[in-house]
């Protein structure tokens, strides 16, 4: 199966393009396209939970995918965006995989992910494998967790996780949620129309409860210091911020579809 590659010091632009431009890329074979158009409908039969797909508006052998962060995680309710683009080679070599939801590259939601979000794909690949396959390998990197002890102590090493996860659960409402559902009621999202309608009508809705359960167990932390798993410093908590941006939200987004907040998903 595919699996990603660490990202620790990639020393790698942000503005590093995933893939060539459109005038510079190879046009896809028919190989790629009967493969990729299978692909996506393999996906409508046996659905990953929480993963939802759709294809390019201008180009088929991309993929848009949303993953949903799954409870029970910092990355709960969260919406990840992943773009997969299946090069002409495709499937006998691997897609090119970026996740767009880093915030310009200034977070970085798990240390096997570039801070540009590209993905690098392993030596493992084999043209048996599918996108259905590489999403379910994907979305493990929203599930594990991320680091090992090594020489760490039992302590040091639970100390170390608790900071992390509570840097990724506040980054996550910020990023992943807040900023993401912003940029859909602005209409400037990167999704696809329907992505884009299942974040702001939907999965929002339906998390929104859970969101503010969340960020009320976390107003303790506002002002205090977020720091990664190696101690480094990545900026100040402000869940009231946070709360304040949510409601926010949700009354735009009544205002404009006449949504119900307490809706379902």
């Amino acid at each position: 199966m595919a699996h990603a590659q660490k990202a620790a010091g990639d020393g790698i632009p942000s503005g590093t393009p995933l893939c060539p431009s459109n005038d510079e890329a190879e046009s896809p074979s028919l190989l790629c396209l009967l493969r990729t158009k299978r692909d996506l409908a393999d996906l409508e039969v046996k659905p990953i939970p929480g993963v939802f797909v759709s294809p390019d508006e201008d180009h088929a052998t991309k993929i848009h995918a949303l993953m949903v962060g799954p409870s029970g995680t910092p990355y709960e309710g969260g919406f990840f965006h992943f773009l997969i683009d299946c090069g002409a080679d495709y499937p006998m070599q691997p897609p090119s995989v970026r996740l767009m939801t880093t915030d310009a590259g200034r977070v970085q939601f798990s240390p096997h992910i570039y801070s540009n979000g590209i993905i690098h794909l392993g030596a493992s690949w084999t043209p048996v494998q599918s996108i259905g396959s590489l999403l379910a390998s994907m979305s493990s990197l929203l599930r594990a967790d991320a680091y090992s002890a090594g020489h760490l102590s039992d302590e040091t090493y639970r100390e170390a996780m608790s900071r992390h996860n509570a840097l990724l659960q506040h980054e996550t409402l910020r990023v992943a949620v807040c900023d993401m559902v912003e940029a859909c009621l602005q209409g400037n999202s990167a999704y696809p129309r329907g992505l884009a309608e299942l974040v702001v009508l939907q999965k929002f809705v339906g998390y929104y409860n859970r969101y503010k359960e969340i960020i009320e167990a976390n107003l303790h932390l506002s002002g205090k210091e977020m720091r990664s798993f190696a101690g480094s410093l990545k900026g100040t908590f402000d869940y009231s911020a946070l709360m304040a941006r949510l409601e926010d939200l949700r009354e735009r987004l009544q205002r404009k579809y006449g949504t119900n907040s307490s809706s379902n998903v």
